[in-house]
């Protein structure tokens, strides 16, 4: 089982009750210039997220956190076309 697994099968056994009121959300990372739109933009959530930081991501590396999935798709777009 990978770190990944391990967590959310932890939260799960944890019986998180707890209100999320953040719930999905999309995130616009800074792209290089060997990115593709599925390297910058991803949906996450609160503990998907915390798996992304455990996977080495930084915070300065996130160009935007997103609600609507249409802005941050145009936005990720817009930063792929710098490259």
């Amino acid at each position: 089982m990978d770190t990944a697994e391990k967590y959310l099968t932890e939260i799960n056994n944890a019986g998180f009750k707890g209100f999320d009121g953040i719930g999905k959300f999309w995130v616009v990372t800074i792209p290089s210039e060997h990115s593709t739109l599925a390297d910058i933009f991803f949906e996450s959530d609160i503990f998907s997220m915390h798996l992304q930081f455990l996977g080495g991501l930084k915070v300065d590396e996130i160009d935007g956190i997103y609600k609507s999935k249409p802005k941050a798709l145009k936005h990720a777009k817009n930063l792929m076309k710098s490259f």
